[in-house]
């Protein structure tokens, strides 16, 4: 890490003292979504060249490596401030640290409190959705709270846009898309495994992966798309792999609107649901179809920060047809999808229809795309980032 040029072994042999970085994040899991695969895997990367300290939600200990040191508070929001605090707290009165990370604008309170009492630099990451959500106390207490952070990690030039609009110094920013792993991937025989296990009937299927929330508009797509698509491609299908929100800022669901949607239009036959599947499933659901949309929507005080399925999907050699809204023209380029003007329908329904009859983009292409967003560049962005913090503090103090 930045100040620690070093390899562990010679740090271990005190030539050069580690990194103490203390991670504060209630986004880790055994919470399930794109920001606590973002957070577990920023941890492990930091806790490669530091010595890291974690103050997470109740269970995390068990996905984190056994040298990183844990204090688990309980994730509701209010109780991860109190009790995470006061763990934050004693973790900095045990040990001194050189810096401290958030994962997300709900804490940027405990950062606050850490900074002032232990005059530490402190790193925030932000998604978007932690500057433009629309609660009078949020607004009033945790963006103040946010603006007191000495530097940001913001997860897409769209977020960072919102960011400067909110007060932020756009100096103080450091744009760094979120990574991916790139798994194997999976020969025709195990695609197949997949749809015999999860009783998907559909010679060709498109998927949906996330929250179920208005902003993602699904209810809007299977109305307005999904009667062309299956007049058009008979045999497609489509696949919905998520669920209502529970542990997210805005906990609004769509998904009794997406049942109704689909009753309705009567396309029942057209339409399964998978809920949550874990990573290995949700690997071979993404090979095994054709595309993902991400039929996003305008929403007040909600935003797609940047879209990790779509890279998660180009990952396993899908690509992704979506609407240019919030941070996913960072996340899709021409050669893993395509990028649609908001709330064109049509333009989306004969998006979809190409790539369903001619396959491209291809999966070498999908997959080259992914590669630029590897799990290796990612951290080496976050060094780049804490080096800058750690510089900035040096020359502050000097």
């Amino acid at each position: 890490m930045p100040g620690d040029t070093t390899s562990p072994a010679q740090a271990a042999g005190n030539q050069t003292p580690r990194l103490r970085v203390l991670v504060v994040t209630r986004n880790l899991p055994p919470l399930i979504g794109g920001m606590e695969r973002l957070l577990l895997n920023l941890t492990q990367g930091v806790a490669r060249d530091c010595k890291v300290t974690v103050i997470g939600p109740g269970g995390c200990e068990a996905f984190l490596p056994a040298s990183i040191c844990v204090r688990e508070a309980p994730a509701g929001v209010l109780p991860f401030l109190a009790l995470g605090t006061a763990a934050a707290i004693a973790a900095c009165r045990q040990q001194p640290f050189d810096l401290v990370i958030g994962g997300s604008g709900v804490v940027a309170p405990v950062l606050a409190v850490i900074k002032r009492m232990f005059h530490l630099p402190t790193l925030l990451l932000l998604h978007g959705l932690d500057i433009v959500f629309d609660h009078t106390l949020y607004r009033g207490f945790f963006l103040p709270c946010i603006r007191r952070a000495d530097r940001f990690i913001v997860n897409s030039k769209n977020t960072r846009t919102l960011a400067i609009a909110a007060g932020l110094s756009a100096e103080s920013i450091d744009v760094i898309n979120p990574g991916t792993e790139l798994p194997p991937l999976p020969g025709a025989e195990q695609v197949a495994a997949f749809k015999r296990e999860f009783d998907i009937p559909f010679e060709k299927f498109v998927v949906f992966v996330g929250r179920i929330t208005p902003r993602k508009g699904l209810s809007m797509f299977i109305r307005h798309c999904m009667p062309t698509l299956v007049r058009d491609n008979p045999h497609t299908g489509l696949v919905i792999v998520g669920d209502s929100p529970t542990n997210s800022l805005n906990k609004q669901s769509e998904l009794d609107e997406v049942i109704n949607t689909i009753a309705t239009a009567q396309l029942q036959a057209h339409c399964t649901f998978l809920g949550h599947i874990d990573d290995r499933d949700l690997e071979h659901c993404f090979a095994a179809a054709s595309l993902q949309v991400l039929p996003l929507i305008e929403t007040p005080g909600d935003v797609e920060g940047f879209g990790m399925v779509a890279v998660e999907a180009a990952a396993c050699g899908t690509p992704t047809v979506a609407f240019r809204l919030g941070g996913v023209a960072d996340a899709i380029a021409d050669s893993s999808g395509a990028l649609i003007t908001p709330g064109d329908h049509t333009a989306m329904a004969n998006a979809i229809s190409k790539i369903l009859n001619t396959g491209s983009p291809d999966v070498a292409s999908c997959r080259a795309h992914a590669e630029q967003f590897a799990w290796p560049h990612y951290h080496a962005r976050v060094r780049a980032a804490i080096k800058a913090l750690l510089d900035n503090a040096r020359h502050s103090r000097d």
